[in-house]
């Protein structure tokens, strides 16, 4: 499940953008703003378990999840808890760093949650858990592209991240406009590996920007399904 590409407009503005690769049959609700434990939360809704892929926080905070670890694994009948919860918590946790140290995630389907926080300076994680240990990464701020490990092979990895260096290689100065683009554009008419995928039991769903500025997250979530587009502003 998912692409996710992350782009420094400036200093202080940033755009996370993922394609969410997800069963046919999943339903979700459009994105809303949901108050949790005092704080609102913007993000679309799985219908199934109640979380999410994607959101933002009115704590400073965006965030996306994409299925499996590092490698690809081998799914279990059932887990303890599903990983759109773990996303909630996130949005919704004072400190990253203490929730990592702290949450259970034993029971938990491997996932790669990538996380930008700007409630001090603008910092960006990766979260990978691979059904042993969480590993916690602070990255740089600057472009990269990643895809979900069940998904894509290395080599299709290779090939998306290829696109990605030939769009970063002409775009000097790329806009957000640019990178809605490349995720509807991108391996256009390769359903295997395009950044639109159809493979009949998994397909890619919709599209969702999160556009970070100092005092608000702008989100632009396109349903692939309906062809409808929908924009959400969150005031920080």
């Amino acid at each position: 499940m998912c692409t996710v590409t992350f782009y420094p407009l400036s200093s202080t503005e940033f755009v996370l953008t993922t394609s969410r690769d997800e069963s046919p049959n999943r339903a979700t609700l459009p994105p809303e703003v949901y108050t949790h434990d005092g704080f609102d939360l913007l993000y679309p809704k799985d219908k199934v378990a109640g979380g999410t892929w994607v959101g933002a926080s009115s704590r400073k905070r965006v965030l996306t999840l994409m299925n499996g670890g590092f490698v690809a694994h081998k799914r279990k009948n059932s887990y303890r808890l599903s990983r759109g919860v773990v996303v909630l918590e996130l949005l919704k946790t004072e400190s990253v760093k203490d929730f990592v140290s702290e949450f259970d995630f034993q029971g938990i389907e491997p996932f790669t949650i990538v996380l930008l926080d700007w409630a001090d300076k603008p910092e960006l994680f990766q979260l990978v858990w691979d059904e042993k240990k969480l590993h916690l990464k602070s990255l740089p701020l600057k472009p990269k592209i990643w895809s979900s490990s069940p998904l894509y092979t290395k080599e299709m990895h290779a090939v998306r991240e290829a696109w990605f260096d030939a769009f970063n290689n002409t775009k000097k100065r790329a806009k957000a406009s640019d990178l809605w683009q490349f995720h509807h554009k991108t391996g256009e008419g390769d359903t295997e590996v395009g950044l639109i995928i159809n493979r009949e039991v998994v397909r890619t769903k919709s599209i969702t920007q999160l556009v970070v500025s100092p005092q608000a997250v702008e989100s632009v979530y396109h349903d692939l399904e309906t062809g409808k587009t929908q924009a959400n502003i969150l005031a920080i």
